[in-house]
């Protein structure tokens, strides 16, 4: 709500086109609920809104939140705009780097979000948050009397990501108050060090000369721990 009030508000001075997307998962018995809401908020500001309606597959062998976020990303790659302005903030950076950690992510996932990565040829990710702790964004919408509604499976700490929101980052900052900060800074030194990866594995294939085949010449000569990087960035590029 804060995304679409600040948007809401500077479209013109932006000179953007906005419209809004809600995604009705059928996940909540209050879904509807929601999509009316979404409705009323969106007639309020004069902004064209599409609901879009998606079944979940809960047999995917994802998990429901998983799956639910692939149908997410699935449904703006079909959506007729230049830029999507999704509305993560610090703490949701935070808590996907924790996660990361946890499931034994290499570096690259250590970096987790960016504030802009391309999602098709033509559609841009844009997260103009990442910077702001949830805090700060209620209490901006406090201030600015914006309703909002909290989604109640947030408070389910079966969902991994719960949990950690809400017994573990607590935790770590009431006795490390600049827990966050800290681990969005490792989460941007990781992504300088993967872009030196990046690059360096670039140089290791220009050596082959070829664009879609590794030789295992090459391999061998690098040894095992450059060799890995090399087919990593190879097998993410293709």
């Amino acid at each position: 709500m804060v995304l679409l009030e600040v948007l809401s508000a500077a479209r013109r001075a932006l000179g953007i086109h906005l419209s809004a997307i809600h995604l009705h998962h059928g996940l909540s018995p209050n879904a509807d609920a929601w999509t009316f809401f979404c409705e009323a908020q969106c007639v309020q500001r004069s902004i064209p809104l599409s609901v879009i309606r998606v079944n979940i597959d809960r047999r995917s062998g994802l998990g429901i939140e998983a799956a639910a976020r692939d149908m997410r990303y699935a449904s703006y790659a079909e959506v007729t705009a230049q830029w999507i302005a999704l509305a993560h903030h610090a703490d949701d950076v935070a808590e996907t780097i924790l996660l990361r950690l946890l499931r034994g992510t290499g570096i690259k996932g250590l970096a987790a979000m960016r504030e802009i990565r391309p999602l098709t040829s033509e559609i841009n990710i844009i997260r103009p948050m990442l910077g702001m702790r949830r805090s700060s964004l209620e209490h901006f919408a406090s201030e600015h009397a914006l309703k909002w509604i909290e989604d109640e499976s947030n408070n389910d700490t079966r969902f991994e990501r719960n949990f950690l929101r809400r017994e573990i980052l607590p935790r770590l900052t009431r006795r490390f108050p600049a827990a966050v900060q800290s681990i969005l800074r490792a989460g941007e030194h990781a992504r300088e060090a993967q872009n030196l990866l990046d690059d360096l594995a670039r140089l290791d294939l220009q050596q082959a000369g070829l664009d879609d085949v590794v030789p295992l010449p090459l391999l061998r000569a690098l040894g095992a721990a450059r060799a890995g990087n090399v087919l990593r960035f190879f097998l993410a590029a293709h």
